[in-house]
Formats: C-alpha cells, structure tokens, sequence
C-alpha cells in the first residue's frame, strides 16, 4: 500500500473517530466532564477511572480479537462491524490519553 493511500485511511480513520466520540459523549458523560463516566464507574467499583475505562474498552478488544479469529474459519463480519469496534477501540485509548493527563501523566 502507498503513503498516499494509507494517509487517507488515518484521515478516514480519525474523521469517523471524533465523529463518533463527540456524538456519544453527550450520551454518556456529563457536560461539564466528559470523562465522568469512568469517574463514576471507578467509584462504583472501587476502582481508578483508568481501571473502569479499560474494563469497558475490553468488550471491544475480545469482540475485534473474535473478529479476527473467525477470519481463519473464513468468518468474516459486515465491514460496518469492523470499523465499529475498531473505531471504538482507537477513542477508548484516546480517552485513556485524556484521563492520563488529568492526572498529570
């Protein structure tokens, strides 16, 4: 694959990535904080935000990591399916990146 090509796949990538984010971060987090949710959950189950948060992301790395194991059986899920996990993994790791750096890291 050429640069060129694998540019615009990171541009599509990223594009769906806030896109995504930004619609549903006004379904699970408070205004004032989006990263609440994982505050709460942390709490909920005596447990750091960062704890919460990787807990939640995890359903979506075994479904992708099911994904590609079915791919040896000759399996192979709708591309909606794929760009969905995918795209929800990228922004847990970036909402990681966020809860990072409210803690200074």
């Amino acid at each position: 694959m050429d640069g060129k090509r694998l540019r615009e796949i990171f541009q599509t990538q990223f594009d769906r990535c806030l896109k995504v984010t930004f619609k549903k971060s006004s379904i699970y987090a408070e205004k004032e904080d989006r990263l609440s949710n994982f505050y709460r959950a942390g709490d909920l189950n005596k447990e750091e935000p960062e704890k919460a948060l990787w807990g939640m992301a995890s359903k979506h790395v075994i479904a992708l990591a099911d994904f590609i194991n079915d791919l040896n059986n000759g399996v192979i899920k709708p591309r909606e399916e794929w760009e969905e996990k995918i795209t929800d993994i990228i922004n847990y790791l970036v909402l990681l990146k966020a809860l990072l750096e409210e803690r200074g890291i």
